[in-house]
């Protein structure tokens, strides 16, 4: 079994109640009355209050040693630690998926060659093309310097905008392919 004993010391060393650490780490009160009665909690609730208060999860638990291990606690023990394996897989499969769902949406990234000096001739600053796309300008110098794509939602509009030849636009993997992007 575990015990939760020297994280309750650890945040009674450092007067942290368990209602701030409710509140600074955002976890339900449930855990916390967990924790004071060394009941098992999810991993990532652990995870999250070691991180809050900068300590290694090892400093947070420590196994009970058993004089006597009854059947019915081993029972409990393996039952509880199957059903946080059941949670944890779960989670890590919502993660990955939330992941490839979000890689799926950003699209491509592309590479304009000449970009600065399709927005010379037209007499446009970053500024303009800032707003036109409700970017930063910050955004349109990284397009610029080559230090980043330009996503694919923004391609037609720039070619529009700028009068840009499509030979000019390039994937961005194919482009660091060629050698047009230096690392």
């Amino acid at each position: 079994m575990i015990t939760y004993k020297p994280l309750r010391d650890y945040l009674k060393l450092k007067k942290i109640s368990y209602y701030k650490l409710e509140k600074e780490v955002k976890i339900s009160q449930s855990v916390t009355k967990k924790i004071s009665k060394d009941e098992f909690i999810h991993l990532e609730s652990l995870a999250k209050i070691c991180d809050y208060l900068e300590i290694p999860i090892e400093r947070a638990v420590q196994l009970k040693k058993f004089t006597s291990f009854s059947d019915d606690e081993y029972l409990k023990v393996i039952n509880e630690l199957r059903n946080n394996i059941k949670i944890l897989k779960s989670q890590l499969w919502k993660y990955q998926n939330s992941y490839k769902e979000s890689r799926k949406k950003r699209g491509s990234s592309y590479y304009i060659r000449n970009f600065k000096q399709y927005r010379i001739n037209k007499n446009m600053t970053m500024q303009n093309i800032a707003t036109y796309f409700g970017l930063t300008v910050q955004m349109i110098s990284l397009w610029e310097s080559k230090k980043a794509g330009v996503s694919e939602k923004y391609i037609n509009g720039l070619k529009e905008l700028l009068g840009i030849d499509l030979e000019d636009i390039v994937e961005w993997k194919e482009a660091k392919k060629r050698g047009l992007i230096k690392n």
